[in-house]
């Protein structure tokens, strides 16, 4: 597979149709953390460019968490037997946001909260 070469004439009509785009997620808040990361631009295309990749990355995660529910349930109907219906409208959960994410190589791990002493949580 070759890589496709943009040229300035593409690149431009690229950015100029960036402008009619709302993204799920707000360019301000796409701002803040990539700031928050270390990169610091003021070209709103960039930023534009940054929010649908992030938007795309969610959409992707969430289907492949339906996926999953999807196998899940079909995996307990073939136990219980056939008579039993899948659940009716898909619930995302940490479980299946966790699954999900580890496709991606991402390990999300919950806090753990440590007390020798009830007080401590009051100070």
């Amino acid at each position: 597979m070759t890589a496709r070469r943009f040229n300035a004439e593409d690149l431009a009509a690229l950015v100029d149709s960036l402008d009619g785009i709302v993204t799920t997620i707000p360019d301000q808040v796409t701002q803040y953390y990539m700031k928050r990361s270390g990169i610091e631009t003021d070209d709103a295309a960039q930023v534009k460019v940054m929010s649908l990749a992030a938007q795309r990355f969610i959409e992707a995660l969430i289907r492949d968490a339906l996926k999953i529910q999807k196998r899940q349930d079909a995996s307990k109907s073939q136990l219980k037997g056939k008579d039993s219906a899948p659940s009716s409208s898909p619930v995302l959960t940490t479980e299946l946001l966790a699954t999900a994410l580890q496709e991606y190589g991402i390990n999300l791990g919950h806090q753990a909260y440590f007390s020798d002493d009830a007080a401590a949580l009051h100070k």
